[in-house]
């Protein structure tokens, strides 16, 4: 069987050119080429078939460990991220109360500086306390040297005036010094005879004040006791009504006795009856006096 060639003399023909190297590679030369389709055997169909699948099963496997280191790289990337958000918070937190703290630092500094100047101020006062103190205790030393010596002065003149009494109500005589004081002393001797008739001469007897010939003065008469005095004035009411007797005062039994008198007037006016001042134990007190009607 004879085989059909291709003609090579001439390429503007149909037909094929076995050596392509001499082909001319322009538009018509391509235009002319034709193409055989080869018939591949079925053994090499499937060997390409099962190659395939082959490629693609490795390349799915290496496309899934890809993806799976890919997934354990981005866990990693999240839970380190995650960790670094935890470390920033603390930070933050940390960094709060390092401000807090400053804050309270500066607020205690404050604090102790103000608690510095009141601790001042007071140490200060005090030290000014105590120089005062000093100053009140040597006056208050002096103060009450004085007190004392004013007590002992005041329990002495008591002592001697105890055995005295204050007679008013007796007219002074006219004439001379000696003249007076005779005239006084006997009308005195009389008065007393009516209170007490066992009464002892007195030791003394004179006029209290400068003679004026209007004004009669008060007599004072001294005995030598004091158990003397408290007998006449105790049974003063058998003297006539113009002549009182009283006790012979300090000063300050004077103001003493000014102020209670000044107090029963007040505490009469307010409505209180039947009280009266009346010596207890040698020291005048407003007692509340009991009607005779109920003493009965």
């Amino acid at each position: 069987m004879s085989l059909l060639r291709s003609p090579t003399e001439s390429t503007s023909r149909g037909g094929s050119q076995p050596d392509l190297s001499k082909l001319r590679m322009d538009e018509t030369a391509i235009s002319q080429i034709t193409y055989r389709k080869r018939k591949q055997p079925e053994l090499e169909r499937e060997d390409l078939t099962s190659e395939f699948v082959k490629f693609r099963t490795e390349i799915i496997a290496t496309l899934s460990g890809f993806m799976e280191k890919q997934t354990l790289i981005m866990n990693k990337i999240s839970d380190d991220v995650s960790v670094i958000k935890d470390e920033i918070k603390k930070l933050q937190k940390a960094t709060n109360d390092l401000v807090s703290e400053q804050t309270k630092i500066k607020s205690d500094i404050a604090d102790l500086k103000v608690a510095n100047t009141e601790t001042n101020t007071k140490f200060d006062n005090l030290a000014t306390d105590v120089q005062n103190l000093k100053e009140t205790s040597l006056m208050s030393l002096m103060s009450r040297n004085t007190t004392c010596e004013d007590i002992v002065t005041e329990l002495h003149e008591r002592e001697v005036r105890s055995k005295n009494i204050i007679i008013m109500g007796i007219p002074e005589a006219a004439g001379n010094r000696e003249d007076r004081t005779e005239a006084d002393s006997k009308e005195v001797n009389k008065i007393i005879k009516l209170a007490f008739p066992e009464c002892p001469e007195p030791i003394r007897i004179h006029r209290i004040g400068r003679y004026k010939l209007e004004k009669n003065r008060a007599i004072k008469v001294c005995f030598p006791t004091q158990e003397t005095a408290i007998k006449i004035i105790r049974n003063k009411s058998a003297i006539k009504e113009h002549i009182k007797i009283y006790h012979d005062q300090t000063l300050y039994q004077q103001q003493y006795m000014k102020k209670l008198v000044e107090e029963l007037q007040q505490r009469i006016k307010n409505g209180e009856t039947n009280i009266k001042i009346k010596y207890i134990r040698g020291a005048p007190k407003i007692i509340k006096e009991i009607p005779k009607n109920l003493k009965q």
